[in-house]
């Protein structure tokens, strides 16, 4: 556990305190919330596949703005290298 998570703890009333993995699905969570299971399968947002797709995605636009933000760095240096050239 990180010093935040202790933190946590050590001050939230342990009847306030929900530490809750989603694997523990409805039955786990309306019991602490005081609510009646909705009698729904959990909802499961991000499969591993899912994620790791999501991951991948963002990989690809990371790298083609690093590649735009290269360009337009290489552009702008070749346009100060002309202009520092036309003040000699």
């Amino acid at each position: 556990m990180n010093s935040i998570m202790l933190t946590v703890i050590a001050r939230v009333p342990k009847e306030n305190l929900l530490a809750f993995n989603v694997r523990q699905g409805w039955e786990f969570l309306c019991k602490f919330l005081g609510k009646a299971d909705p009698q729904k399968k959990f909802p499961r947002v991000f499969g591993t596949e899912q994620y790791l797709d999501t991951v991948q995605k963002k990989r690809k636009v990371s790298r083609r703005k690093a590649v735009q933000q290269g360009w337009f760095l290489w552009q702008w240096l070749l346009q100060l290298l002309e202009l520092a050239g036309d003040l000699d």
